[in-house]
């Protein structure tokens, strides 16, 4: 009975309903086959922004960019984040945190022993990490090395789960039953609600806990729990809520097994929104839920992960049923969207979704008398019978009397009478009440008023354009131009249109034909007055718009048109040459007594003294161009700018974000704006909304690669002069990643480089000897620079070119020498021997270093010629060693002699002989 109570407060809160503002923008994200399994029991976000993900086959890593999984021993269950950042995780094999290897890896480090297995939650509560498994509490501080069991075993059961409030552990058991955790102790705690907790959420001092019977609480310093009345209780008691978490103070994400994301404000309980299948959401079963340090909401289904961001300011029209076809223009007219597509046009209305809900009443049997069996005549209805009690409604009966009088009005519902018996209710329960009848009741409750395309009767064919005049909503296209009236159309102009322009001085429409027409269209009161201006222009006119007074410009292929208009047709008729070797199509602007033009080949401003088109220069050549409002919105290969913008429009940075729009076009409010990107996607951009989120994750260092090995040690880096060396930096970004913009620059090398989404990745493949200073700048969407840390690192040159490597060829060069001196008295053909060789050695040696002085990294030809003028440059020293050592091999027999003038010197075998005149001492 509870239950059609509710459904008649949706009812009610259904049809007060205010228009439909389009759903959250969506970001999907889906890892490579080989590291997604299709489960994620839980996620987290460090500090640096990065995104963890427990999955079966260990923890999935995600910067935005790539995905990287760091597998495990088993299954991990569950991640937190600790006060300094470290990432712990709960697993099949036990429970530890994710740290690095020697080689500078991530991995799965343990913290507990192989006895220890099934633990399926951990808890971080500052520097605090627990461990919770069916029995047992592990406790863990980050400044210790281990972790132990505190808590053994428990009289009240096994535990079921773990969660905090305020700083305090609290864990559950299968009875029901709630504890605290104090000094290694249980206490027993009255928390005053039923179910086990499944999810619990802070924001400032405020929690919200999620039980197992899908109800939501509000917590707050007194710890008092207090409901959180929601308007689709209903909803949530028959999809089963599993995870929930806070987005901010008035939104709240309750994720469900069977019907995807509910969105709810917990003030007041209105339903926000609901994100499932028909919404974008790829499944519609959730198997976890968090929100991230950007306020998105992070969903895990079956097929990836989904980002929903309620602060960014973009609202999808794309998934309302019923809309058919490639979509090519939108316009909000009068609080209603209306879509052009390939197959007509589509307005978005309401259309009303009912429920059958079915109830079983107590209805009680009136006792028949004999005087009815027979035929005899009743007493009137109205005549109480003497000895029989005045008949009591139920309460139920009576308390539903008046919500049936009001649903008689506008609810269908019909009733049968059935044998059946409700659930829970037995044959022997029936029996006791012999006068009690169960009746089966079937009653179409208004679920919601959901909003669908409905199509526009009248247009058959594919419309381009709409437009507004004089409170009037024109469509054109291929069948022609029509006036819109709610879900009709009437024909204005029945040629094939290519443009249509909407002046707001004169009130009527320029159109221009695919048959080289150009029309006048005028609302009067009479009806629409058609006024042809041209008959055959003999050009495509892709682009109108309004100059001076009764000035009009049209934009063709490969010429410009200027047509001054008076009340019977074209005064004037000027025609001007423009450069468009591609054919892309031209647009042009008005604003400051100036007429700009753009297209694929660059922008061109008109002179009116010279009636010429001049190039100009100072701007690039956009890759995609739009013009509305007296502004050109063009894209440049870095972002979107913007072109005689007379008021600050600095919100449209964000559009930084996309870089494939086929349309752009205003709302009725200048700061709003319609969009369809290149996936058939139609997007609002909300600009007077727009709320910006500060970037809570600067630049970092993510990796150092030498030779595709990471370095370990990033606190002193050291390589080799032949080794290439990559680094990589990260700023997170998941919504598009690419719109994330990087430089670098070597001090004294080089200048910044350009700003590129891919010089996240920075790559030396050589370096010259030396010591150098890495800087790295980020800019994000908004044009914000964030710098990374200086990076400095040290290029040394190979072994044999280092000082030390010198110092002991130097050494042994000297002992050669010495050794040749030793043994040319005795062994003249070996000191002859070691003496060339040590002269070669020293020749190569002092080439070896002038060699290492020229710095260069040219081809092997011109490292060749180097060499050569260096051995040219040593001859002469070559020569002058190559004496000087046969001179001292010569004059060392000579030394010996003198030193020891007794004794005749011993030459080499084999060698030649010589006799000496010894003189005789007088």
């Amino acid at each position: 009975m509870r239950y059609l109570i509710t459904c008649w407060l949706m009812c009610f809160c259904a049809i007060s309903l205010r228009a439909q503002n389009g759903s959250y923008f969506l970001t999907h994200h889906s890892p490579a086959e080989e590291s997604f399994d299709n489960v994620c029991f839980d996620m987290s976000q460090d500090n640096h922004g990065i995104m963890y993900y427990a999955m079966k086959a260990g923890v999935l890593e995600f910067d935005g960019r790539e995905w990287d999984l760091i597998p495990g021993a088993g299954a991990i269950y569950a991640l937190s984040r600790s006060q300094s950042g470290e990432i712990y995780w709960a697993g099949a094999k036990g429970f530890g945190k994710i740290g690095y290897d020697k080689k500078g890896y991530k991995e799965i480090q343990y913290l507990s022993d192989s006895s220890v297995t099934d633990v399926f939650q951990t808890l971080a509560v500052g520097p605090q990490v627990y461990f919770l498994t069916e029995n047992k509490i592990f406790h863990y501080t980050e400044d210790s090395r281990k972790a132990e069991a505190i808590i053994t075993g428990n009289g009240q059961g096994i535990f079921t789960g773990m969660f905090e409030l305020f700083g305090e552990v609290y864990v559950q058991t299968e009875r029901n039953t709630s504890f605290k955790v104090e000094n290694n102790k249980l206490v027993y705690v009255n928390l005053n609600f039923s179910g086990d907790v499944i999810f619990h959420s802070r924001i400032d001092d405020t929690y919200i806990v999620g039980t197992s019977d899908n109800r939501v609480y509000r917590c707050e310093n007194d710890l008092v729990m207090k409901p959180v009345s929601i308007h689709d209780q209903p909803y949530a008691d028959a999809n089963v809520v599993v995870s929930g978490t806070w987005v901010a103070r008035d939104l709240l994400a309750l994720a469900t097994l069977r019907g995807g994301v509910m969105l709810v404000n917990p003030e007041t309980g209105a339903r926000d929104q609901i994100i499932d299948y028909s919404t974008g959401l790829p499944d519609n079963e959730v198997f976890s839920l968090i929100a991230d340090a950007f306020q998105n909401i992070w969903v895990a289904h079956e097929y990836g992960f989904t980002q929903i961001s309620p602060g960014l300011p973009f609202r999808s029209y794309s998934y309302y049923d019923g809309l058919e076809g490639n979509m090519l223009c939108a316009y909000s007219y009068r609080n209603t969207v209306y879509v052009g597509t390939s197959l007509g046009l589509f307005k978005l209305d309401k259309d009303e979704v009912y429920d059958e809900i079915v109830t079983y009443l107590d209805v009680e049997i009136k006792p028949r008398s004999a005087a009815n069996v027979t035929g005899q005549r009743q007493p009137p209805a109205d005549t109480k019978q003497p000895g029989v009690q005045e008949e009591t409604p139920s309460k139920k009966k009576g308390f539903l009397n008046f919500l049936r009088r009001n649903r008689a009005k506008e609810k269908s519902e019909t009733i049968e009478s059935t044998g059946e018996l409700p659930a829970g209710i037995s044959e022997e329960q029936a029996a006791e009440d012999p006068n009690v009848h169960r009746e089966k009741r079937i009653d179409k409750v208004l679920r919601s008023s959901q909003h669908v395309f409905k199509k526009v009767e009248g247009i058959a064919a594919k419309i381009t354009h709409l437009v507004e005049t004089d409170g009037k909503l024109i469509a054109a296209g291929l069948e022609g131009v029509f006036e819109i009236r709610n879900l009709a159309a009437e024909s204005i102009l029945h040629s094939p249109t290519r443009y249509i322009y909407a002046s707001p001085k004169k009130n009527n429409i320029i159109a221009s034909t695919y048959m080289g027409e150009v029309w006048s269209l005028e609302s009067k009161e009479e009806g629409w007055q058609q006024l042809n201006l041209i008959n055959s222009l003999g050009d495509q006119i892709d682009y109108i718009f309004e100059g001076d007074e009764n000035e009009w410009w049209l934009c063709g292929l490969d010429r410009i048109y200027r047509l001054l208009l008076n009340e019977t047709g074209i005064q004037r008729l000027q025609t001007i040459e423009l450069t468009n070797p591609n054919f892309e199509k031209t647009v042009g602007v008005y604003f400051d007594s100036q007429i700009f033009f753009v297209n694929a080949d660059g922008f061109f401003h008109f002179g009116r003294d010279k009636n010429t088109l001049t190039s100009v220069d100072s701007l690039p050549k956009p890759s995609q161009y739009f013009a509305f409002d007296g502004h050109i919105l063009y894209r440049d290969q870095h972002r979107w700018n913007i072109l005689g913008a007379t008021e600050e429009r600095s919100n449209l940075q964000l559009l930084n974000l996309f870089q494939n729009l086929r349309f752009i076009a205003t709302d009725q409010n200048p700061q709003n704006l319609w969009m369809i990107r290149g996936s058939n996607e139609l997007l609002k951009f909300e600009g007077e909304k727009i709320t910006l989120i500060p970037n809570k994750f600067p630049i970092f260092l993510k990796s150092i690669q030498n030779n595709s090995v990471k370095i370990a040690d990033l606190s002193h880096i050291e390589i080799d002069q032949n080794s290439a060396l990559t680094f990589e930096v990260v700023q997170p970004d998941f919504i598009n990643p690419k719109s994330i913009e990087f430089r670098y620059m070597l001090d004294g090398m080089q200048e910044w480089s350009d700003w590129s989404s891919a010089n996240n990745k920075i790559n030396f493949p050589y370096l010259p000897p030396g010591q150098y200073n890495l800087r790295v700048q980020a800019r994000n969407i908004f044009g914000k620079i964030s710098d990374l840390r200086l990076l400095p690192f040290d290029v040394v040159p190979p072994v044999w070119k280092r000082p030390w490597f010198y110092a002991l060829e130097f050494i042994l060069f000297a002992s050669l020498v010495v050794l040749s001196f030793r043994l040319s008295t005795r062994y003249r053909i070996i000191s002859r021997f070691l003496s060339l060789i040590t002269i070669i050695l020293l020749i190569e040696f002092i080439q070896t270093v002038i060699g290492s002085s020229i710095v260069n990294d040219d081809t092997p030809v011109v490292e060749f010629l180097i060499q050569f003028v260096v051995a040219i440059l040593i001859l002469p020293v070559e020569g002058f060693l190559r004496n000087l050592m046969l001179r001292s091999l010569d004059s060392s027999s000579k030394f010996y002699h003198f030193i020891s003038p007794g004794e005749t010197p011993k030459l080499a075998e084999n060698g030649p002989s010589r006799k000496r005149k010894v003189k005789e001492p007088l």
